[in-house]
């Protein structure tokens, strides 16, 4: 503990000794990401001249577990809740680890096989839910010191025991002290579940309140009458550029306190940027499994010169280059205004964005030279009837379009494969199962997940027009709050009864889970990663390199240039004279009545082939507002 007290010591005085109010982000907010939100509003209130500092304590509790310990339950699987666990005693005086821990140990014996690094044990745990009341005491003693008149805690995900344990601290040494706290687990109806809790709060902030969290703590500096309801409701932001600029130096101060090694030991750390809030897709049709956005799905976005200018400043300002976009989904207006600005004139960076799966190769180009080498583009499934179930809006061969785009550019995509949808078939399944198969040489998933019903999700709203009974809040809530909790409004992970394929095909499950494995097996580091790849020759005929190892294929081939074509291109099948060919050799699949290939080439060949599409062809594409047909969206 010698290490961690001095390290504790040097975080408060790095903040120094008054300030109007000091933002606590509690575990387990990642350790090497800065918390956007918080320094929002820090920005907020100080363009209104008032003082706010920022404590990470989520930084000083990774120095007792140790960073790959905490990422591991950070980031473990969904729902199971061990980081609200593991702070139910010091917040709410529950058991260690909360109700039922013999649950607990079930999860722990059923590991998620979607992780990696550390494994985790009911031990480990335990050892490190002792540290959790000596963590809380030691930062109380130094709460005492200096002078604000506000704390405020923000929790997303699993952060509501531990802001409470945390703000608990600041009541028993500074009583006066008036606490808040706010974060997505405080939207809507969330509020009310956590004024239940009984914790020593005094005012819970819902949604975005850039505006009125400024406006309360100059009312609380002024030694104005406060709020007689203890639930500060936001308003929503609709001018995205009267937002303030948010500054992270606290953070990588308090970084370098608590890991100093972290830029020897090549830690990537990431800096948030939000170029826009809520989701132009959903505003129109919103997809069924989908919470986010909370109560406002409205879609802003930034002004290209804001973006610009933001991001440079980051950059420019903090040693890392990584850049991640908080937003939902890229606004689809960037492909013509910020990116080709930053393909053209941007510092070196390493950018992560949210979008939507229906991209050409013209985007993923343009994403690339713009910095973007990793997006996260919602495929979710890779059966057109799942997806249609989803209201995605895409199909299945758009799907491995980007995936096969993606392996061209370099282009890193994370995505989940999910299962268990309301009303879905085996048949769905047995497709995607069968797809898998021949498509090693595209990226795996990160993981493979049931899907969950969320909270302002259309399953969550409108569960029987889904064929959902029995809505009751994920059983990790019931054993990590008090039994006096008002669940219903506290919870935003949920589940529900329903018919669906697993239900009555239990089998289906393994089947997904080996598929899985084998596919991410196969893209172990320190080996190649499996090839379907085209290569053009001098003489006009093309190679393609197999090495997916599947029975009844050739690790080389020499094609002519009609075959090439169809194993890039394809298109309805009754105007792909060689769609049999391909299919037979596991080049291409039917799907949704088209030929969909399946090979990989480098972008400049893949460009020439797809130039040459015919427009009677292409016209045969679906168009949306947000998405014009374009040759490359044949896949």
């Amino acid at each position: 503990m010698n290490d961690f007290n001095a390290k504790c010591d040097r975080a408060f005085e790095l903040l120094g000794g008054e300030m109007d109010a000091l933002l606590i982000v509690p575990p387990f907010a990642d350790i090497f990401r800065p918390s956007i939100g918080v320094h929002l509003l820090q920005a907020a209130a100080e363009r209104a001249g008032l003082r706010v500092r920022v404590l990470y304590a989520n930084l000083l509790f990774a120095v007792l577990s140790g960073d790959e310990f905490y990422d591991a339950i950070c980031y473990g699987k969904y729902g199971r809740m061990w980081g609200e666990r593991l702070f139910s005693a010091a917040a709410f005086g529950l058991p260690p680890l909360g109700l039922e821990p013999e649950k607990l140990r079930e999860q722990i014996a059923s590991p998620d096989p979607s992780r990696r690094g550390k494994v985790v044990t009911f031990e480990d745990l335990a050892a490190l839910e002792r540290q959790v009341g000596p963590y809380c005491d030691a930062l109380g003693e130094r709460l005492a010191g200096p002078r604000f008149r506000v704390a405020g805690a923000t929790t997303t995900f699993q952060q509501t025991a531990a802001s409470a344990a945390l703000l608990a601290q600041v009541k028993r040494f500074k009583p006066d002290t008036i606490t808040v706290i706010g974060g997505a687990n405080c939207e809507g109806e969330m509020a009310r579940g956590i004024v239940s809790l009984g914790a020593p709060i005094d005012y819970i902030f819902s949604g975005e309140c850039e505006s009125a969290f400024p406006k309360f703590l100059r009312r609380v500096v002024a030694g104005e009458p406060l709020p007689s309801e203890r639930i500060v409701q936001g308003e929503a932001c609709f001018d995205m550029d009267a937002l303030p600029e948010p500054a992270f130096d606290e953070y990588f101060a308090q970084l370098t306190n608590a890991f100093p090694s972290w830029q020897e030991d090549k830690k990537d750390v990431w800096l948030p940027y939000e170029s826009s809030r809520g989701c132009w897709w959903g505003a129109r049709h919103h997809c069924t499994f989908c919470g986010l956005n909370g109560e406002t799905m409205a879609f802003r976005e930034k002004s290209p010169e804001r973006v610009i200018a933001g991001t440079r400043r980051l950059l420019e300002r903090y040693p890392t280059r990584l850049l991640a976009m908080i937003d939902n989904i890229i606004p689809y207006s960037y492909f013509r205004t910020v990116l080709p600005r930053m393909a053209k004139d941007f510092p070196p960076v390493q950018m992560f964005y949210e979008t939507k799966s229906n991209l050409t190769l013209e985007h993923v180009e343009l994403l690339r030279r713009a910095g973007v080498d990793r997006v996260q583009p919602g495929i979710e499934a890779l059966s057109s009837s799942l997806l249609r179930r989803m209201k995605k809006g895409v199909l299945a061969r758009q799907n491995l379009a980007l995936l096969r785009y993606g392996r061209a550019a370099d282009l890193g995509i994370t995505w989940n494969l999910l299962y268990e949808f309301p009303g879905d078939q085996r048949e769905d399944y047995d497709e995607t199962l069968a797809l898998i198969s021949l498509i090693h040489h595209l990226t795996p998933p990160t993981g493979i997940y049931a899907v969950s019903i969320d909270r302002f999700s259309p399953y969550f709203n409108e569960p029987a027009s889904y064929g959902v009974s029995n809505l009751r809040p994920a059983a990790g809530y019931l054993w990590s709050f008090p039994p006096s909790t008002d669940f219903k409004s506290l919870a935003y992970h949920f589940s529900g009864d329903y018919a669906c394929a697993h239900a009555s095909h239990p089998e289906l499950h393994g089947l997904l889970e080996r598929a899985y494995h084998d596919w991410r097996d196969s893209w172990k580091v320190g080996s190649a990663a499996p090839a379907l790849s085209l290569t053009r020759g001098g003489d006009g005929y093309y190679t393609l390199m197999d090495t997916r190892g599947l029975d009844g294929t050739d690790m080389f081939q020499f094609l002519d240039e009609d075959e090439a074509r169809t194993i890039l291109i394809g298109g309805p099948l009754d105007r792909q004279p060689l769609a049999d060919w391909a299919i037979e050799r596991k080049l291409a699949v039917a799907l949704d009545g088209w030929c969909v290939p399946l090979a990989v080439t480098d972008v400049e060949t893949w460009r020439r082939f797809e130039a040459r599409i015919p427009q009677t062809v292409a016209q045969l594409l679906p168009t949306t507002a947000e998405s014009k047909p374009v040759a490359s969206a044949l896949h």
